[in-house]
């Protein structure tokens, strides 16, 4: 189990980042399931795109403030929050890409992705709380979700590949279905590292 972070700041500042994750994540998926972008998806990334900067920039100034301990647990934080966030934004382009040029998945194709999407952002306040407390059992329960989603994202990867082989999707349709799960897969290889031990999950 990763180290808890007690030095006040960086635990708020830890637990604001991931609120903000969680706030974007949030549009994103909303923009998916209605398959329309709104002002308030826009402002959002505006917004956390800011608030995310001057976070991450604070917390690498106090990791020369705090015990060795505790500074390597807030640099791994630092690094696969990062990862998240950015893999976010590349995902949200993909939906911005996928509604402003009016590409529609199939129902299965598309059901599988809101089931990803929407457990996906679900986990973020499990991750929240896991790094406040350092609590196992909400550990063991991020870890073994992120496990079940990779598996289905990791599956739908391969059957989108073999109807793109076979002719059976549409090229740009099937590459913005595959890239968004590749990001999807990303983010939550991260979201596992955040609660392991050193911030990186045993394979």
């Amino acid at each position: 189990m990763r180290n808890q972070v007690v030095h006040t700041t960086a635990a708020t500042e830890i637990e604001n980042v991931v609120t903000m994750l969680t706030e974007l994540f949030t549009q994103v998926e909303q923009s998916f399931s209605k398959h329309r972008l709104s002002l308030k998806h826009k402002q959002t990334t505006a917004r956390v795109t800011t608030q995310m900067r001057g976070t991450l920039t604070t917390l690498h100034q106090l990791i020369g403030e705090i015990n060795r301990d505790e500074a390597l647990a807030v640099q791994a934080t630092v690094l696969n929050v990062g990862k998240v966030y950015y893999s976010l934004l590349r995902l949200s382009y993909q939906v911005e890409k996928k509604v402003e040029d009016n590409i529609v998945f199939t129902k299965v194709a598309a059901d599988d992705m809101h089931e990803i999407l929407q457990r996906t952002r679900a986990l973020l306040p499990h991750v929240n709380d896991t790094l406040r407390t350092c609590n196992t059992v909400l550990a063991t329960h991020v870890k073994e979700e992120v496990d079940v989603l990779l598996t289905n994202a990791e599956s739908a990867t391969k059957l989108h590949e073999e109807r793109l082989c076979t002719g059976v999707c549409h090229p740009n349709t099937a590459n913005i279905y595959l890239q968004m799960l590749a990001y999807l897969q990303d983010i939550l290889w991260h979201m596992k590292a955040l609660v392991c031990e050193n911030g990186l999950p045993i394979i």
